[in-house]
């Protein structure tokens, strides 16, 4: 876990015997002695029983605005933001008093508390840089060194979890790339046999013509001829299948055989009429010979 202390100890004590010494001593004047002033109040308001942040905010900008190399204006504000999940200005701040700093005690705080603000947005990048430079100007930091290692850890864990979301990108467009050509590939297939199979239309109907062609002019009627006798057939079978209707001019079977049986019906008559007369006309033989 994060350890998050030294907040405001340390400037707000400096802060205010800066102050005491500035009124005792007079080496601050003008500018500088208000701009201390204003952290002392802001120190004063952020601490006590009933904490007004937003308040507190106000008296380090006036500071900072009445001394701009005051890093104790600039750390507070940085603790103020902080306290207000503002994470970024807190960062900045922090950085900016680490600059500002004359001791390494303060530079040491700074930077340790910037690399909490880091933490916070969780870039561990930028704490790691900011502990490191805690450690050099406080190697005794042991809270430091701490949180250090934390944030090594968290650096590990998110390059596993990057690495991991381009193996799975990769894999993503690997499959993606391979299903692509597996289809270009059975596009292909497609198209290559449906090309040969027109190529073996094209090939047997060429064929066909040519052995039209060498046949004999004669057995190319034959041909025709039996072609159209095939369909008749065809047509003939059809024709079973259906009961015949007599053609305009023409006489229905029916009609045929009735005919038929009225000719024999006569010729059986004429004939009976022929053996009739025969029977006239032939001479008795006499049963005596005389």
């Amino acid at each position: 876990m994060i350890r998050l202390i030294r907040i405001v100890s340390i400037f707000l004590v400096i802060a205010f015997s800066n102050v005491v010494n500035a009124q005792e001593k007079g080496k601050l004047k003008g500018a500088q002695l208000e701009a201390n002033q204003y952290v002392f109040e802001g120190n004063k308001v952020l601490t006590g029983e009933k904490p007004d942040i937003l308040k507190s905010e106000k008296n380090y900008r006036r500071a900072i605005a009445k001394d701009a190399n005051n890093s104790k204006a600039r750390y507070n504000l940085g603790v103020s933001h902080f306290a207000t999940n503002s994470a970024q200005e807190a960062a900045d701040r922090f950085k900016q008093a680490a600059k500002l700093a004359k001791t390494d005690a303060e530079k040491s705080a700074a930077y340790y508390n910037e690399g909490n603000a880091h933490m916070a947005m969780q870039k561990p990048d930028e704490a790691i840089e900011a502990y490191k430079n805690a450690l050099r100007n406080n190697p005794l930091d042991n809270d430091a060194r701490k949180n250090l290692a934390i944030a090594k850890k968290m650096k590990q864990q998110q390059d596993q979890n990057k690495d991991q979301q381009n193996q799975d990108q990769e894999n993503k467009d690997d499959n993606k790339k391979e299903d692509q050509n597996q289809e270009d590939s059975d596009n292909k297939k497609e198209g290559d046999s449906e090309d040969k199979k027109e190529e073996g239309d094209d090939s047997e109907n060429d064929k066909e013509g040519d052995e039209d062609k060498e046949k004999p002019e004669g057995e190319q009627e034959e041909d025709s001829k039996d072609s159209n006798q095939d369909k008749d057939d065809e047509g003939g079978d059809k024709d079973e299948q259906q009961p015949r209707q007599p053609k305009e001019g023409q006489l229905s079977p029916d009609q045929v055989k009735s005919l038929l049986e009225a000719m024999a019906d006569e010729e059986k008559k004429v004939q009976d009429k022929l053996n009739a007369q025969k029977v006239k006309g032939a001479k008795v033989k006499s049963e005596k010979d005389w």
